[in-house]
């Protein structure tokens, strides 16, 4: 852990050692790492989650697949989307699974919030998918996205320039999404063996490819999207 001041400091061990692992942090507190690489080529579906207030790691509900390579998108501060990215296992037939993770409301969660068993409750949560059929959102194996609203989220990266806004508010199986009017001007690796970097203030998203060494911005209302490379910006590589 590094704090405001650039100390350092050891933190307990994870159980799993692992590379290309998917982030999420929920409640801003527990730090899930999601799959990733065991090895060179072996992939891993084992995930767990640290508790920054007790400095504590555990296992949680393991995905039905091995995934690497990506990102998640949170909602609502407790529902994990993990993007299926080029993972084949997120392929089925011709639609893409998006794995997810509702880690339970806030009444789950019991007892001294300085135990250790706090977070217990996630660990009782499993992985569900939801398809998505859209032959775009197929061929880009998207990689990235945000929330930008109570139930929306904008999805992008991967391998084509496309973006789609996803509406958790459906209960359709396959999921509909939509395409923005826009799509992003340069291509994203966003989260592919790079660090991957968004924010979102007011109605316009940041997000950062290092992958790439690009900016891009996305304007919510009028669905487009700005690209310069950090190199135009005065960031050298």
């Amino acid at each position: 852990m590094i704090d405001g001041n650039l100390t350092v400091y050891e933190r307990d061990r994870m159980k799993t050692a692992r590379f290309g692992a998917v982030l999420a942090l929920i409640r801003d507190r527990f730090v899930l790492a999601i799959g990733g690489m065991t090895g060179k080529a072996a992939a891993t579906n084992l995930c767990e989650a640290f508790d920054v207030q007790t400095n504590a790691w555990f296992t949680t509900q393991a995905l039905p697949v091995p995934v690497s390579n990506t990102t998640a998108v949170v909602m609502q501060d407790r529902v994990v989307y993990l993007m299926p990215g080029s993972n084949s296992s997120c392929r089925k037939g011709e639609t893409l699974i998006i794995h997810v993770l509702d880690t339970g409301s806030q009444s789950n969660f019991k007892g001294s919030k300085n135990s250790t068993m706090y977070g217990q409750p996630i660990t009782r949560q499993s992985w569900a998918q939801l398809l998505v059929a859209n032959q775009e959102f197929v061929r880009s194996q998207p990689c990235a996205g945000l929330q930008i609203s109570s139930s929306e989220m904008v999805i992008f990266g991967g391998e084509t320039s496309k973006s789609f806004i996803l509406d958790i508010k459906q209960t359709l199986s396959p999921v509909a999404v939509t395409p923005t009017t826009g799509q992003l001007s340069q291509a994203g690796r966003f989260g592919v063996k790079s660090d991957f970097v968004a924010r979102l203030y007011t109605t316009i998203l940041y997000c950062i490819d290092a992958s790439l060494m690009q900016l891009h911005i996305y304007q919510i209302r009028e669905q487009t999207w700005l690209s310069k490379s950090l190199s135009e910006l005065g960031i050298p590589q």
